[in-house]
């Protein structure tokens, strides 16, 4: 019996506590290293947005009221959606245009040389738009430009290699 017991206390000593040296568990320490930010702006923009959403909802549901009254109450605030898009892109591709967005779906890229090898023949911007179309054939971010169609990218290689 003596034994037995000295089996099972040799077992206790050996078992190791998981959670004892696991930093993702002890993080924090107290409530004063949180890295959070006190500032109250997001309520103000936050307000500022349901201001907008309301108000459009106001002039959807009695344009709508006064008209058919095919929409329903609780999808009358997500009209506003593409114009919420619209105006995110708008930021995004800086240009007011839809039709001027194409290189986020389709385009054939060039990338150009590197600032540290000499160019014989610098590239000015403005003139390559004015000379393959505009920005509805070109568009130029970067060190990289982009054409809408196969051939101006072809001839532009061609001429400026």
């Amino acid at each position: 019996m003596s034994l037995l017991l000295l089996k099972t206390s040799q077992k206790n000593k050996h078992k190791k506590n998981v959670f004892k040296n696991n930093p993702a568990i002890y993080t924090f320490q107290n409530s004063h290293n949180y890295d959070i930010d006190s500032d109250e702006d997001g309520w103000v923009v936050l307000g500022i947005l349901g201001g907008i959403i309301g108000l459009w909802w106001g002039v959807i549901h009695l344009l709508d009221a006064f008209t058919f009254d095919f929409i329903v109450w609780w999808a009358e605030p997500f009209t506003i959606l593409p114009m919420f898009l619209y105006v995110m892109m708008m930021e995004f591709m800086q240009r007011k245009n839809p039709l001027h967005w194409w290189p986020l779906v389709w385009g054939y890229k060039i990338k150009l040389p590197d600032s540290q090898r000499v160019v014989l023949y610098p590239i000015d911007e403005d003139e390559l738009m004015e000379k393959y179309g505009g920005p509805f054939n070109v568009y130029i971010v970067g060190n990289c430009i982009q054409f809408r169609r196969k051939k101006d990218a072809v001839v532009f290689s061609l001429t400026h290699s």
